[in-house]
């Protein structure tokens, strides 16, 4: 059976599970040819159908979608850290900060920290340089 265009000027390499399961659907194309574009086995294309069939929208969707990472720190905690960055322990830099939080029980990354102190509109804090005379 030969390959169908599927829509627009893009190539067929480039064509969205959810339009080749669609022309599959339709009888349009065959689920070899399916396995082929989409660069899965036959089998996988077989539980891709089966999928459709059941659940209408949702079937190509990560499972994930709209959750929130469970490692993810609460925005209350951040506000937290940054006013404690502007008040108590605006003489250090995001190392020493770093250091300080971490005996504070506080777990964050110090890549995280540097790009929510950066975000909030603190800069970082660079030694200065003795003048040599």
């Amino acid at each position: 059976m030969s390959v169908p265009r599927l829509g627009s000027p893009s190539s067929l390499d480039e064509a969205s599970p959810a339009r080749v399961i669609a022309a599959v659907l339709e009888g349009c194309l065959d689920v070899a040819a399916a396995a082929k574009l989409l660069k899965k086995s036959v089998r996988q294309v077989y539980r891709m159908l089966a999928a459709a069939r059941s659940d209408k929208g949702r079937t190509f969707e990560h499972g994930n979608i709209g959750r929130e990472p469970p490692n993810k720190i609460p925005r209350q905690t951040w506000d937290e850290i940054i006013r404690l960055a502007r008040e108590t322990y605006s003489d250090l830099n995001d190392a020493q900060l770093y250091d300080v939080l971490k005996r504070h029980h506080y777990k964050v990354g110090r890549e995280s920290l540097r790009k929510q102190l950066r975000s909030a509109g603190i800069p970082t804090k660079r030694p200065q340089s003795r003048k040599v005379r």
